[in-house]
């Protein structure tokens, strides 16, 4: 009865999990990307109206999940651009961020254009990242060379340089890889009437 139990357990659980993602499919290659709840979401959507010549809506927020045709995200902010015919341009930024009991707000996924993601808690090894690599290319471009210098003598000591540049380059590299792997993915989402490509991705339903 127990393993039943348990059993039972983990399969809602999982559904549970299954419920909070996005799976992108490419629209050439088949080739699948999963997305997880509570990831760092942007939702590009255009807008349309009488008298506009363009406009874009760019939400921010982080991923609740996707359910009948639309993906729920929990808003932090938004852009909207616009441009109309008279040659007037419109520009707003709007953030959600102190209002309470906000829940997540649903967008119909034939209406998204392109979308950013970014795993939860990535930013902050961004940060990280670009600290890092910052001391890192310092240090092999200004400190190696300093403690490198016999001030007595005047000489170079090479053996003592190339050490410190090792040290340091293998630093910045270290924090080069944490910002590639931290950084926002981009996805263009494929529109009606679009040929299939490489470059556009399937929103999974």
């Amino acid at each position: 009865m127990r393993a039943i139990i348990l059993s039972t357990l983990a399969f809602f659980i999982g559904l549970t999990t299954l419920s909070g993602q996005i799976t992108l499919r490419n629209s050439l290659s088949n080739k699948t990307r999963t997305l997880k709840a509570e990831g760092e979401i942007g939702l590009g959507i255009p807008i349309e109206g009488q008298s506009l010549d363009c406009g874009f809506r760019m939400l921010n927020g982080t991923l609740h999940d996707t359910k009948k045709g639309v993906v729920r995200v929990l808003l932090k902010g938004e852009k909207k651009t616009m441009a109309f015919d008279n040659g007037l341009a419109k520009k707003e930024e709007i953030f959600y961020g102190n209002i309470k009991g906000l829940g997540p707000v649903a967008y119909s996924i034939a209406d998204i254009s392109h979308l950013t993601y970014r795993n939860k808690g990535a930013e902050g090894w961004t940060n990280m990242g670009g600290i890092i690599t910052t001391l890192g290319a310092l240090n092999a471009l200004v400190v190696a060379p300093l403690v490198s210098i016999n001030y007595g003598s005047g000489e170079f000591n090479s053996e003592q340089y190339l050490r410190w540049a090792g040290y340091s380059l293998g630093a910045t590299g270290v924090g080069v890889t944490l910002l590639l792997s931290s950084k926002k993915r981009h996805f263009e989402i494929q529109r009606p009437g679009q040929a299939a490509s490489r470059k556009l991705w399937i929103i999974e339903q």
